[in-house]
């Protein structure tokens, strides 16, 4: 039985020290088969109708009924998730964003969304950082979770793939800060590479080269013979 899904139009975003970062991924509509249960469709529709009208105390419970339904699927739980977290309720977030899909893009945004909760809530960067990385290889397409993979690693003063990161949002449309962001991680750049002079084999090394750069081998005897 296939499953089609659309987006809701809101993502809400959260700020995060002094960047924003693209909060939790919306939830996701299901459309089947008449043969579907009818009870279920009311459901459903019940749900997606108090999220949008931001009654999240009500769309919560509704999404659990679904959850425990004979014909529940992986977006019962995915949606439940998105309502915990609008709900502020992020222990049972974290709970129900743990569930395993073969959609690549279901598992991506449950990463995503995990990777905010050790953000935000229970502040965790390394757990944060293995989320994003496993979101950015699920899509690497997606601007949003570049976006936040690159804050995450320059909070980690992994700055040459913070920049990496921040480039590829730019070039997948995200705007928000992202010029602040790659001049920062830049001057960044520049200012360790500017405060670590190079060690005693990379002098020895230099010292090697001729001018037009031929590597220069001295011999055992130390006469180049």
């Amino acid at each position: 039985m296939r499953h089609f899904r659309c987006l809701q139009l809101v993502r809400p975003n959260l700020i995060a020290s002094r960047q924003a970062i693209h909060q939790v991924r919306t939830a996701r509509a299901q459309v089947g088969p008449i043969s579907r249960c009818y009870s279920s469709q009311s459901l459903l529709q019940q749900a997606h109708r108090a999220l949008n009208e931001k009654d999240y105390t009500k769309a919560q419970s509704l999404f659990s009924q679904l959850t425990s339904q004979p014909d529940s699927s992986i977006d019962s739980y995915y949606n439940l998730g998105v309502v915990q977290w609008l709900s502020k309720d992020p222990k049972s977030a974290l709970t129900s964003s743990r569930i395993k899909s073969d959609d690549k893009a279901v598992q991506s945004d449950c990463h995503t969304n995990l990777a905010n909760y050790f953000l935000l809530f229970e502040p965790n960067l390394q757990m944060a950082l293995e989320h994003l990385k496993a979101a950015s290889e699920l899509s690497p397409e997606d601007g949003e979770i570049r976006h936040n993979y690159g804050l995450a690693l320059e909070k980690d003063n992994q700055i040459e793939l913070a920049l990496e990161n921040y480039l590829r949002a730019e070039e997948l449309g995200v705007q928000k800060d992202i010029n602040t962001l790659i001049t920062n991680a830049g001057a960044k750049l520049l200012k360790r590479n500017s405060e670590y002079p190079p060690t005693k084999e990379e002098l020895e090394a230099l010292e090697e080269i001729e001018p037009m750069g031929t590597q220069v081998d001295y011999g055992p005897s130390g006469t180049g013979r």
